[in-house]
């Protein structure tokens, strides 16, 4: 019961902080006149609630005694597919040097603490969405497996990162030109500025996630 209540004050807490980054995008857009940062919310946003929402359902359906067959592997596929537009958002950030540059200064710092909103959300959601995977793959498997599980995720979020950021590549993409993207893939991987990106980006995800799974008391490692 203790962990439900939990788990329903995180939601409380996500839908809060969605709430009012569109109240803040919309206040700017009455400022404004223009909806600048509309694309924060949508898609970003709703892109960063997939994984959540999946993790949930998953989450759910194994404890209550289900075990992993072929429609929860697909969940779980879509999961991982969706899972780096949480991290994403923090690369958003750029956006403030040339959206921001010409408003004023009380305009700047507000988009900045937008933006700032926003990173936290998405990577909250995404920290929240892993940690119950992980939970799920140590509870079939054990600890090793679990970690192992982690570190494999947060790289390959890293990689798709990336592959957004820079190569302007969609989730959904997977489905559309997987090749494309696997080449694409191993071209980062042999580049030194596109893999230096990832190593770094991937390090300090990974430690920020490490650092709240250890904030876990009850979790046993």
């Amino acid at each position: 019961m203790t962990r439900r209540i939990h788990q329903y004050r995180l939601l409380l807490t996500f839908l809060w902080c969605t709430v009012l980054c569109g109240a803040l995008i919309a206040m700017r857009f009455i400022v404004t006149d223009h909806p600048t940062y509309l694309w924060l919310l949508v898609p970003n946003l709703v892109l960063a609630w997939i994984p959540y929402v999946c993790s949930s359902w998953i989450s759910r359906r194994l404890e209550r005694g289900s075990r992993w067959t072929l429609g929860i592997a697909g969940v779980g596929l879509v999961w991982l597919f969706f899972f780096p537009n949480c991290f994403y958002i923090i690369t958003d950030i750029v956006h403030i040097g040339y959206f921001s540059r010409s408003v004023s200064k009380p305009m700047l710092y507000y988009d900045i603490s937008l933006h700032a909103l926003a990173v936290i959300l998405g990577w909250g959601l995404g920290v929240v969405s892993l940690l119950r995977m992980q939970e799920r793959i140590r509870s079939g498997y054990g600890v090793r497996y679990g970690h192992a599980f982690a570190l494999l995720v947060l790289a390959l979020g890293s990689i798709g990162v990336y592959l957004g950021r820079f190569l302007r590549w969609n989730s959904w993409d997977l489905l559309r030109d997987p090749m494309k993207i696997v080449r694409d893939t191993v071209q980062a991987m042999v580049e030194p500025d596109s893999l230096a990106f990832i190593v770094v980006f991937g390090f300090v995800t990974g430690s920020l996630y490490y650092l709240v799974y250890n904030l876990q008391p009850e979790r046993s490692r």
